[in-house]
């Protein structure tokens, strides 16, 4: 279950993200990036990063913000790590 779906958050149109991508190429002024997870992308310029999800929309952040979203990310996904890691140890997996 996805976290709209559990907190009940209407979810966007899906994304033609290959479009999108596609278009973002052909401008010279914007710098396109896989991710190495399918169905995202990242479309940048010099004042904002738009991070796309082919199913859950997208979002645009200041670029002067990445870096600190990046960091508040990663401290998230050691936190799931963690829990996730102390359940197993509870249920004895």
């Amino acid at each position: 279950m996805t976290l709209n779906e559990r907190h009940k958050i209407p979810r966007p149109k899906r994304l033609s993200l290959s479009k999108l991508m596609n278009a973002a190429d052909n401008n010279k002024e914007l710098l396109t990036y896989d991710s190495e997870i399918g169905g995202f992308g990242y479309i940048t310029d010099d004042r904002d990063v738009l991070i796309l999800s082919k199913t859950n929309g997208a979002i645009r952040i200041r670029a002067e913000d990445a870096e600190i979203i990046a960091e508040e990310m990663v401290s998230a996904a050691e936190d799931v790590l963690i829990k996730r890691t102390f359940h197993r140890k509870e249920e004895g997996i």
